[in-house]
């Protein structure tokens, strides 16, 4: 793993909280300043891989002996040292911290972020985009028909979860969108475009492989087809 990723694991980090400092390439979205991170991070030793982050120190760990009001101390120093680390091939970014874990304990959005923009990264010429809020899912299927015309059919789904008990989140009224924008990498023009059930047609435009579209309203769900 290491030598195909170009760098060395030396072992954790003795901090139990560090910061993130965030260069350009992962920038998107993410506030100019340093991020708190909850948790030791791997001590990452490159060879020929990039550095996209590095990590700040705090001026100690939190103990009866040390103590500050806030869970963490405050940032003491900048380090050379990587947080975040990119392949030369361009294949692998590595989080030396639990991200992951961290966004489904604490809820913050720079992690879910970061790792979006690393994905980014990864996935320069991505399948689906489009601007619907967070919660709101998206599915790209295919379907193949006796004709050998395929249809891709995109399944819009905006339903948000509240917490109305304490172990359950429940779904009770559908959220409607409108003007959804989609971009599909299709390859090829479609030569139709229509909502389903309602087989209403929908406009759209096609450059460089990919088919842009707008959905004027999604009431809870809506399903897209386009026929190539």
């Amino acid at each position: 793993m290491a030598d195909l990723a170009g760098f060395n694991l030396k072992g954790e980090s003795s901090w139990d909280c560090e910061y993130l400092l965030v260069g350009k390439a992962l920038a998107d979205g993410v506030p100019d300043m340093p991020h708190v991170v909850n948790a030791p991070s791997m001590l990452v030793e490159p060879r020929n891989a990039k550095s996209l982050a590095t990590i700040g120190e705090p001026y100690f760990n939190r103990t009866w002996q040390h103590f500050t009001s806030h869970r963490h101390s405050p940032m003491a120093r900048v380090t050379r040292r990587p947080a975040i680390v990119q392949s030369a091939d361009g294949h692998i970014v590595y989080f030396a911290h639990p991200l992951f874990r961290l966004y489904a304990q604490h809820g913050y959005l720079v992690y879910r972020q970061l790792i979006i923009n690393a994905l980014r990264l990864l996935v320069p010429d991505r399948l689906v985009e489009t601007d619907v809020p967070s919660f709101a899912h998206v599915t790209l299927t295919r379907q193949n028909s006796r004709n050998r015309k395929a249809r891709w059919m995109l399944h819009l789904l905006a339903y948000a979860p509240i917490r109305r008990t304490r172990t359950i989140d429940i779904v009770e009224e559908p959220i409607v969108l409108w003007d959804v924008s989609l971009q599909v990498r299709t390859g090829k023009r479609p030569q139709q475009v229509y909502l389903a059930p309602q087989r209403t047609p929908l406009p759209f435009e096609f450059s460089n492989g990919v088919t842009n579209l707008k959905v004027p309203k999604v009431n809870g769900y809506q399903l897209v087809v386009l026929e190539l």
